[in-house]
């Protein structure tokens, strides 16, 4: 098995909180981040290190990511399918870097993946797709079992309402181009927020994973945006129900290894 390459470069630094979203450059700038924004250094042919879990063939796969971003989840989620990948760095301040990222995901944004001929983007969607693509990972329930439902449920609920309420407390100027309004749609996000922490910690009562017994795409997903929150101190996701989740899921030997190879803490942080 070939050896893990070591990171080389300086990966210390986080992106302004557009790139925490994955998201295009804009004018507005989260209070209080001074910052710089640096491109995670390429790897190449990354495989799964954990001698349990054997890489999947020769398969190789390419993740567009910016580290620390929205792409964190698929990076785990490569992680937990085992399967040979390749990291393409995104250059946070200049999209056109790599030149190929607009031939993956049109919008330039990411996470984008590209699986030979296929590329897929959107979280939600990478997530998905993985999930299908190794159906022996076990992280969705199998195609026709009922679960699957709850599967849907959940993925399209943290696709579609916990996700885009970030974006108002990161960067309001993507909501309203009015100055006067960011304090405003900043307050409403965190009430969205508040409300979807409130909905974890009522669903994940007396449950070890999102499923019930069952780890899938949607602990990962969810544990990249409840860890949002530790870049905000006053704002709490849900509560020790959710909290518990959190470290279990960071317990996790494959989104360790990720923290490790984005240089996070284990509060989703960056490291210095």
């Amino acid at each position: 098995m070939p050896k893990r390459p070591e990171p080389v470069g300086d990966t210390r630094h986080v992106a302004d909180p557009k790139d925490v979203l994955g998201l295009g450059s804009c004018a507005d700038d989260r209070r209080g981040s001074n910052a710089a924004a640096r491109m995670v250094p390429e790897c190449r042919a990354r495989f799964n290190q954990d001698a349990n879990v054997p890489a999947k063939g020769l398969v190789t796969m390419e993740l567009f990511h910016i580290s620390g971003s929205s792409s964190f989840a698929a990076h785990c989620a490569l992680e937990e399918v085992g399967c040979g990948y390749e990291l393409v760095a995104v250059d946070p301040k200049d999209r056109s870097r790599p030149p190929d990222l607009r031939d993956v995901n049109p919008l330039g944004v990411v996470p984008a993946l590209r699986d030979g001929t296929v590329c897929v983007y959107e979280t939600g969607a990478v997530l998905m797709y993985l999930a299908d693509r190794y159906p022996e990972s076990r992280l969705a329930p199998a195609s026709g079992d009922r679960a699957r439902g709850e599967w849907y449920r959940w993925m399209v609920w943290i696709s579609n309402t916990f996700h885009p309420a970030w974006k108002g407390v990161f960067v309001p100027a993507r909501v309203t181009t009015d100055e006067t309004g960011h304090d405003g749609v900043r307050a409403r996000s965190r009430e969205a927020l508040n409300d979807a922490g409130a909905y974890l910690e009522r669903e994940l009562v007396g449950k070890d994973w999102c499923l019930g017994e069952n780890f899938s795409t949607a602990d990962l997903y969810a544990y990249m945006l409840v860890g949002w929150a530790n870049y905000f101190p006053d704002l709490p996701i849900g509560g020790p129900v959710v909290s518990a989740h959190f470290a279990r899921v960071g317990d996790r030997p494959c989104v360790a290894r990720v923290r490790e190879a984005e240089n996070l803490d284990e509060r989703l942080l960056r490291r210095g």
